[in-house]
């Protein structure tokens, strides 16, 4: 009996200690750990001038009270050691701003403060070619619609809100669908795409692609589901959002006339919960080639 007794406040200890540390990993590391996937996108679309390109995709930054100035620094040093031509913004720069702001105890001064901020942050990124960006939900939602495109502009970013950016010099084309939960999103602003151009079209939820695919796009590029976030099996697709339940992590190829990718980058930050498992945030670099 003395035994048994032993062996089961063992087995207590161990089940608290493993939960703990998990906890803490999940909490206090994994959020923070982000990688750099890189990925070479062959087309016959490419043209020579724009073979070799470097797309930077970034996403779901979620700035508030689980994610700072700070966590945010450190992604743009990671960026710009890729050197890249292109820096491809997928929404989801703030959390919750109203929220954040009140836990964070900021008066209006202090709040405009903290936006300047981000925006410094933001001019920080270095592209050579440009930076592009669109709503995310979020920041549509807490308050965050009527900064979002003022803090984006001094940090560089062009907004593309159902809009196209023709590059012809590099033959390629850069189309913005606004968010559709709580935005503007209109995907036939793609039904003017050029079959000419190697077409990228920038959405915030990854399932609105199905409703691309009649369009001449070439490579969409998504955020939103934060790949899942907390994967766990018996949690199946609960911790997945609206549009994001089909599409949620990685590289898709379509059989369609355009043979057209879909690449769901499962962004930085994290919301709702302060938690990352077995779904590390990412910064996926693209690299453009000729056929």
């Amino acid at each position: 009996m003395r035994v048994l007794k032993k062996c089961f406040i063992f087995l207590i200890l161990f089940l608290l200690l493993g939960g703990g540390s998990l906890f803490y990993y999940c909490r206090c590391i994994a959020p923070f750990h982000f990688q750099v996937e890189e990925l070479t996108l062959t087309s016959p679309y490419v043209s020579p001038e724009a073979q070799g390109k470097k797309l930077l995709v970034l996403a779901d930054v979620h700035l508030g009270t689980h994610y700072s100035h700070e966590d945010l620094e450190k992604v743009v040093e990671a960026v710009n050691e890729e050197g890249a031509d292109f820096v491809l913004f997928l929404g989801d720069l703030f959390d919750d701003l109203n929220a954040s702001a009140e836990a964070m105890e900021l008066d209006e001064e202090a709040l405009q403060a903290y936006l300047d901020r981000t925006s410094a942050l933001l001019a920080r990124i270095e592209a050579a070619e440009g930076k592009y960006a669109v709503f995310g939900n979020h920041d549509y939602g807490g308050g965050a619609e009527t900064v979002y495109p003022q803090v984006l502009e001094a940090g560089g970013f062009t907004l593309l809100i159902n809009q196209q950016a023709v590059l012809s010099e590099l033959g390629l084309s850069i189309t913005g669908i606004d968010d559709v939960l709580i935005g503007y999103g209109d995907p036939a602003a793609a039904a003017g795409l050029d079959p000419a151009l190697f077409n990228i079209v920038l959405v915030h939820e990854p399932d609105v692609a199905d409703q691309l695919l009649e369009y001449d796009a070439d490579l969409i590029l998504a955020g939103h589901t934060h790949g899942g976030q907390v994967r766990l099996a018996f949690l199946g697709d609960s911790f997945l959002p609206p549009y994001g339940k089909k599409y949620v992590r990685g590289l898709y190829e379509f059989e369609n006339a355009r043979q057209t990718r879909l690449y769901v980058n499962p962004g930085v930050g994290v919301t709702i919960l302060p938690l990352r498992f077995l779904s590390p945030p990412e910064i996926t670099v693209v690299c453009l080639e000729s056929e």
